[in-house]
């Protein structure tokens, strides 16, 4: 082999490197659930666009708070929104009947649900077959 056409041979084997790592790093997004079965698999969704990451950011921006609120261990629990990669956002998120569970690093907060997330979860749900029309 020619030194020209080893060296042809090394920047295409690098390039496709590159391409390949490059589509192997995990796209941020938001895995949504529907917490509503105890002991079986809760019906879910994941939020990639970021025409909707930047919904769900614009309805967790500046909540007020909320008093600490019992979360239910069985039955209807409400969404959970789970953070894959999202910038912004805490690692999980959870809605039930107008409050919002934040929680982070600093540990769990909780803020009303002023502007909707709840209800956009519903019509998202609802849209992908995942509950009843109501």
């Amino acid at each position: 082999m020619r030194y020209k056409d080893s060296m042809k041979y090394r920047w295409i084997l690098s390039l496709l490197t590159i391409v390949a790592v490059a589509m192997a790093q995990p796209k941020p997004r938001l895995t949504a659930r529907v917490s509503m079965n105890s002991g079986l698999r809760n019906p879910q969704w994941e939020i990639t666009s970021p025409a909707d990451l930047g919904k769900v950011k614009l309805f967790l921006k500046d909540l007020p708070e909320a008093p600490e609120t019992k979360w239910p261990n069985l039955g209807w629990r409400g969404y959970l929104l789970m953070n894959e990669g999202v910038e912004g956002l805490p690692a999980q998120v959870s809605i039930l009947r107008g409050v919002v569970r934040w929680q982070d690093q600093k540990g769990i907060h909780f803020y009303k649900d002023v502007h909707g997330l709840e209800d956009w979860l519903h019509e998202q749900a609802i849209a992908r077959g995942l509950l009843p029309k109501q």
